[in-house]
């Protein structure tokens, strides 16, 4: 696991560093390469739907994510559309029942990651996970 989590972390800074190039042709082009072509923010928000997820490549993540948006609204509006606002109304319900009839204080690691990613469940488990970086990209990306 600690290897699976140096890549990607790696994958992550290689990722900002290609989104964070001055020359602003290249940047909106990778982009929208990222975004329209790779779907590469649903891999994003899976990584930050993730209720253990290693703060470093959640910070990373939500990083990545807002950098994907940022001066160009073609990748802002489709990321937009392509992340729900919130969970489906019976997962939450089933949540909320899970977590008030729940024996212990470990959580299930698939209570959050049976939906599709959402926006509220990447900015609750950024709060959640105390990471204030997390917590201000993914912010920013909304």
């Amino acid at each position: 696991i600690k290897e699976l989590i140096l890549t990607t972390r790696a994958a992550l800074r290689y990722g900002l560093c290609c989104v964070s190039c001055q020359d602003e042709k290249a940047r909106v082009s990778f982009q929208n390469h990222a975004v329209l072509n790779c779907d590469l923010h649903s891999a994003l928000a899976r990584v930050l739907c993730l209720e253990k997820a290693d703060s470093k490549c959640r910070l990373l993540s939500a990083q990545f994510m807002s950098n994907l948006v940022t001066c160009n609204e073609a990748t802002a509006q489709s990321l937009t559309q392509a992340l729900n606002v919130a969970p489906p109304e019976d997962k939450i319900s089933s949540r909320m029942l899970a977590s008030n009839f729940s024996d212990s204080d470990d959580k299930s690691p698939d209570t959050i990651g049976a939906v599709a990613p959402n926006w509220v469940d990447c900015f609750i488990l950024s709060i959640q996970s105390d990471n204030r970086g997390a917590t201000a990209a993914v912010t920013a990306a909304l």
